[in-house]
C-alpha cells in the first residue's frame, strides 16, 4: 500500500468518523458536507465490493 493511499484511507476514516458523530440535527454546511461526503465514501466502497468478492 502507498502513501497516497493511506492517506485517503486515512481522510476517508476521519471523514466518516465526522459524519457519525455529527449531530443528526446538525443542519450547518459542515456537517452536512460530511454526511455528502460520508455518502459518496460508502457508494464507492459498496460498488468495490463486489468486484473483489469476484476476485478472490
Amino acid at each position: 500500500m502507498g502513501l497516497r493511499e493511506m492517506c485517503r484511507e486515512r481522510a476517508e476514516y476521519y471523514t466518516l468518523r465526522a459524519a457519525e458523530l455529527t449531530d443528526p440535527d446538525d443542519t450547518s454546511p459542515q456537517a452536512q458536507e460530511w454526511r455528502e461526503k460520508a455518502a459518496a465514501i460508502l457508494e464507492r466502497r459498496a460498488a468495490a465490493e463486489p468486484a473483489v468478492a469476484q476476485d478472490g
